[in-house]
């Protein structure tokens, strides 16, 4: 859904710390930036019901700390609600940020958000039979295998979150991956927003004494 690549200005990494540009010499040692966590994609869903798709070119400033400082848009998708869309997407990704001599830096960084609508590309079907056979398996194996195939639930819950891109189709499935309890407590809230997080929770009132519970609340 999305790419990246590094802003190349005459051949050279362009960095920026504090006010000052700075054009990286032979003797000197340049870190670019680490991308390490970026949020869930979600197309919005109004984009989607009325056709609409494009890409959006971003020119991000990552801070000392690796979080996005200021997001420039370099050009726009054609369309302000999947421009702001990829601008809210962006400003949450997290980095180990850029170094020059073992210091870190401000860095620039040309980022590219695509929002493309593709015919018959809906994976529910197939991810939910995925999830209901996995849970079976957790049921019946033992503690330590358990735990591997909650990793894998896990896994499979957040490439289903990642690729599904109607959050309507996806709250209407919901309740074929989650118990009626976990379903009830958020229902009133079903048209208004996608409940992709509703997974977790569930993960975790299932089960309740798995350590992988705080990597579930987290998502």
């Amino acid at each position: 859904m999305f790419k990246m690549r590094y802003v190349i200005i005459s051949m050279a990494l362009f960095a920026l710390g504090c006010s000052t540009s700075h054009f990286i010499s032979a003797d000197e040692t340049m870190k670019t930036p680490k991308l390490i966590e970026k949020p869930l994609f979600i197309y919005p869903h109004t984009a989607q019901k009325n056709n609409l798709s494009g890409k959006v070119h971003l020119i991000i400033k990552i801070d000392k700390s690796g979080k996005v400082d200021s997001i420039m848009v370099e050009k726009s998708s054609g369309h302000n609600i999947l421009d702001r869309s990829a601008i809210a997407f962006v400003k949450q990704f997290r980095y180990k940020p850029a170094e020059l001599n073992g210091q870190p830096i401000h860095f620039y960084l040309k980022q590219s958000v695509d929002y493309l609508l593709e015919e018959n590309s809906d994976p529910t079907n197939g991810y939910i039979k995925q999830i209901k056979k996995l849970r079976k398996k957790i049921e019946k194996a033992s503690p330590e295998r358990q735990l591997e195939l909650q990793k894998e639930l896990l896994a499979v819950y957040k490439d289903y979150i990642n690729a599904n891109l109607d959050f309507i189709i996806f709250n209407q499935n919901i309740t074929d991956l989650i118990n009626q309890n976990a379903y009830d407590r958020w229902s009133e809230s079903i048209e208004d927003w996608p409940l992709h997080f509703l997974v977790f929770d569930d993960f975790q009132k299932s089960y309740p004494g798995s350590p992988l519970n705080t990597d579930a609340r987290n998502l």
